[in-house]
């Protein structure tokens, strides 16, 4: 923290030593690595909004990726830079991706209750999804319900898909 404010941090464990990355006068949190190593993905609210950034490591140049008025969080990238978030859509929360060279996201998930925290492994998205009052799943590329869970999503941490 700097400034009284949440920042991005590397720590390198064989150095035991820490190098912050980001140090603005707002939030940062939810840092997610790019698949090669070379970038990070994050939420800030330096506009006000909780927005996806992506930093490159090498050059530190910062690059706003969504601008929408509501809150964005838990970004992940594939291989193909196309990068995941979850989205507060009215009182639910659901998964968008912004693929590399649209100017829009596109929404992954759309249905009540919470749809979030997403990851790629390989090529392929998955996601937890939970209904209202109802069980909490992990979510695959195809739709397909793994590891479904008795209604609590912390209960789906040791799941992993195959």
């Amino acid at each position: 923290m700097a400034n009284g404010n949440r920042d991005v941090a590397v720590y390198d464990i064989d150095t035991a030593t820490e190098q912050l990355v980001t140090s603005a006068a707002s939030d940062e949190w939810s840092p997610a690595w790019s698949p090669d190593g070379r970038q990070i993905l994050f939420r800030s609210d330096r506009t006000g909004a909780g927005d996806i950034y992506r930093l490159d490591l090498a050059t530190r140049g910062l690059t706003q990726l969504t601008s929408d008025p509501r809150v964005e969080d838990h970004p992940a990238m594939s291989g193909n830079d196309s990068v995941a978030f979850q989205m507060r859509v009215e009182s639910d929360w659901e998964v968008f991706v912004l693929d590399p060279d649209a100017a829009e996201p596109r929404r992954v998930s759309n249905r009540p209750g919470f749809d979030g925290f997403p990851i790629y492994l390989g090529s392929s998205l998955y996601f937890v999804s939970q209904t209202e009052g109802g069980s909490a799943w992990i979510e695959g590329p195809d739709g397909e319900r793994l590891g479904e869970s008795t209604g609590r999503i912390r209960d789906l941490a040791a799941t992993q898909p195959n």
